[in-house]
């Protein structure tokens, strides 16, 4: 059998530079031991703000500074609800930490909430902690609020930081929830405040807001308004909340939450990566979140401009969409605004561009959620999605209880039009986790799969292409990442293209057998369209093999390219920015990024109008991690775009100015 050393390679350059949904998600119940796991496995940074409101009228507000004991705790654990000030404990999450540490404020947990008032203390419901002493059961705890008099008010939001992970059932939705009430909860409104986090994955600390108009528009007695903290059959991590606050808000208050780049090719899975030969009609889908105290105007619209990131000019713009005003949605908190551009991305020549897209909402007091941004690429053959404006995270679902699964992990992609597509390569992302490293010389077999629905079936084409990791394809710094092109050509025994019908779903999976090797792979945080796919046996190292939503998304990428020998492309310097915070600011801000070769590096921040107000001279940078410090205290209140680019790289993340 021959063997064929792949060369490392900086993903391929034309894309570098910047559903069907299963039911169930893998459980990941057998947590890693070789140490309890740090805020640094997620590269999303330590808060994530879903939502920042205007300043408003704080009807009530509850810091925890006077502790826990006004609330009144309920449920079979409620015990497990304490006033804390160190950070969770347990097994699996720290284990120094013990019942007496939760009053020394000596913030020793890893996993301590970052809440503006964390030094008060914050509420916390510490399921690892007990279920450590007390045997891995489901636990059920609730956490209920004084009585709150909102008798003369019409249109509010609930707003509070929490921090969680949760194990073990799933799924996960409505595991952790808020349930609100005006008749001592004989009926109440329940929120899922999961908000598609998985299993295992640390949520970060989260500004999570709820919008109450609806319930006050309809509510009697709203004197003896009532809100719950409900933990719901789950054993371990931790929930931690602080720094609650009531909020009156405008009448009219929409927002952008999510976009996406969407039906290009008129089904259900987004594309970022686009080779120029399938390009086609550019639709985009926006998910309008109601955060004022009216039901979604149906007059709300968008304008979208596209930019060329290369050099920021602008290539077109427009406006228009309509709500889909779908019935099964609440209208009071969200609903989907779809765009047929009419863009024709075929027309467009091989590079990276930056979608903008602006609500258009008569009378809206609050413009500075109104604005997301999506990147997408022009390829030469690469194709497929990673989501440019999301965190980096590693994955590491072959590792079960000490054990060295196999595993296989992938992205359902669908290949359009009338054209018998050849499939000549994979682009994968390698993350360097220093308690969890890929393993040198280490091979992994891309499996190739058609997927069908209803039911969902996964069908293997027999025709796997094997490849070796050697230790210069994997990053060198920890949290750093590496991306590495997988060329039929040079696989090892099976070689050469694999034809891929039109009008049907594939899978082009990366496997990796376990046993005494390991892969650290990347992700990108979140999944909206359901693409991304794991199969593993159900227990992990026992049961049938099992295909389920991965949660994040893979960062796996077909090539329709034949580009003869591996050596003849070149490395290109990704760029990954892992967090920025705080964001929102009204002063100094903090960008960590990482590099996956040492580069020249140049740094411009512009506003919605694309005029840079702030430029970082172009500089030599090394390979792997660095930070960059903006004093924004400058800049006008709004939103704005920081560019972080090399020469052959360019990475757009949004920074909003309070």
């Amino acid at each position: 059998m021959k063997k064929v050393y792949l060369l490392g390679l900086t993903l391929f350059a034309a894309i570098s530079s910047n559903a069907q949904q299963m039911n169930e998600r893998f459980d990941f119940s057998g947590r890693r031991n070789l140490k309890p796991i740090s805020e640094t496995e997620s590269f999303s940074g330590k808060t994530t703000v879903k939502k920042q409101k205007a300043a408003g009228d704080t009807l009530w507000s509850e810091d925890f500074a006077n502790g826990i004991d006004n609330w009144t705790k309920l449920g079979t654990n409620s015990d497990v609800w304490i006033y804390d000030l160190s950070g969770p404990g347990g097994q699996y999450v720290d284990p120094t930490i013990s019942t007496p540490d939760h009053g020394s404020n000596a913030k020793t947990s890893q996993f301590i909430i970052a809440s503006p008032t964390v030094d008060n203390g914050f509420a916390d419901f510490i399921s690892d902690e007990y279920c450590t002493a007390n045997g891995y059961s489901d636990l059920d705890g609730t956490l209920e609020s004084p009585v709150i008099d909102l008798s003369a008010v019409t249109a509010a939001e609930i707003s509070f930081y929490h921090k969680f992970i949760m194990c073990c059932a799933s799924p996960y939705a409505s595991k952790l929830n808020v349930s609100i009430s005006t008749d001592d909860f004989v009926s109440a409104k329940t929120v899922d405040v999961v908000d598609g986090v998985g299993g295992n994955t640390n949520s970060g600390t989260r500004n999570f807001t709820i919008n109450i108009s609806d319930f006050l528009d309809t509510a009697t007695n709203k004197s003896n308004f009532k809100f719950r903290f409900n933990w719901v059959g789950l054993s371990t991590y931790f929930w931690q909340v602080d720094d609650i606050a009531i909020i009156e808000v405008p009448s009219v208050d929409l927002g952008l939450s999510k976009l996406f780049i969407q039906d290009i090719f008129n089904v259900d899975y987004e594309q970022t990566n686009i080779p120029q030969s399938l390009a086609d009609t550019l639709n985009i889908a926006a998910v309008v979140s109601n955060y004022g105290g009216q039901t979604i105007p149906t007059n709300t619209t968008c304008e979208l401009s596209i930019y060329n990131t290369a050099d920021e000019s602008l290539i077109v713009s427009t406006s228009g969409g309509f709500l889909s005003q779908d019935p099964s949605n609440d209208l009071w908190v969200k609903d989907t605004l779809y765009f047929y551009t009419g863009i024709d991305l075929s027309t467009f020549d091989i590079g990276n561009y930056r979608v903008e897209v602006n609500l258009v909402v008569p009378g809206d007091v609050d413009q500075s959620n109104d604005t997301l941004i999506r990147t997408f690429n022009i390829t030469d053959g690469f194709y497929g999605q990673t989501n440019y404006e999301a965190s980096m995270k590693t994955g590491n679902e072959g590792y079960w209880n000490g054990s060295l699964v196999p595993f296989t992990f992938g992205n359902i992609t669908y290949i359009p039009g009338t054209t018998d597509q050849n499939l000549y390569g994979v682009g994968l992302t390698l993350v360097r986790n220093p308690y969890y490293a890929t393993t040198p010389n280490t091979t992994v077999v891309v499996n190739t799969y058609e997927v069908t629905f209803g039911p969902t079936t996964y069908t293997d084409l027999q025709n796997p292409r094997e490849f070796v990791l050697t230790e210069d394809m994997l990053p060198t710094e920890d949290w750093s990442s590496s991306n590495v092109y997988l060329n039929f050509n040079d696989a090892v025994d099976l070689t050469g293209p694999i034809t891929l019908s039109s009008d049907k779903y594939y899978i082009a999976a990366i496997y990796h057998a376990g046993g005494t090797d390991s892969i650290a792979f990347g992700k990108t945080t979140g999944d909206n369209d359901y693409s991304s796919r794991l199969n593993i046996k159900a227990q992990g190292t026992s049961g049938a093999f099992t295909w389920y939503w991965l949660g994040d998304q893979a960062m796996v990428n077909m090539d329709f390219t034949d580009r003869g020998s591996v050596a003849g492309l070149e490395e290109n310097s990704l760029i990954n920015v892992s967090n920025i915070f705080p964001n929102p600011t009204t002063g100094e801000t903090s960008i960590t990024y990482s590099l996956a070769n040492a580069s020249k590096v140049s740094v411009k921040v512009m506003d919605i109008t694309g005029k840079v107000i702030y430029t970082e001279k172009e500089s030599n940078q090394t390979e792997g991690k660095h930070t960059l410090n903006i004093n924004a205290a400058a800049f006008n209140s709004g939103v704005y775009y920081v560019t972080i680019s090399t020469d052959e790289a360019q990475v757009t993340k949004k920074l909003i100015r309070k």
